[in-house]
């Protein structure tokens, strides 16, 4: 490997390290939004769904693959209740949490 191609490895850990520091506030804040819509808060399930939305395409482009396909499944759910237009069941939350979840354990090995 070239000097260039290890320079290029060392700030990709590092932008890679940086990603998985920040994730814990980027899933408090799908928490936060899932509980507004779970109160009555409609608007706040289309928010829960773009969250979910950019943590596919970031996870992506980070090399998390598997995040990507949970964010993505987490997301068609979303996107299901809020159009629907109405706050989610208690089992259409608890299928959103559940896939959430999920997405959360598809970090653990990275961020251990």
């Amino acid at each position: 490997m070239s000097n260039g191609e290890e320079e290029l490895e060392r700030e990709l850990a590092k932008l890679r390290a940086k990603y998985l520091a920040d994730l814990p506030q980027r899933l408090a804040d799908v928490g936060a939004e899932l509980v507004k819509a779970e109160s009555g808060d409609v608007p706040a399930m289309q928010a829960v769904r773009l969250l979910l939305h950019r943590l596919a395409g970031s996870a992506g482009n980070y090399g998390f693959d598997l995040a990507t396909a949970r964010a993505r499944a987490a997301e068609a759910v979303a996107a299901r209740i809020a159009e629907a237009g109405a706050p989610p069941t208690p089992e259409q939350a608890a299928e959103l949490r559940g896939l959430i979840a999920d997405l959360k354990a598809a970090f653990r090995p990275a961020s251990s």
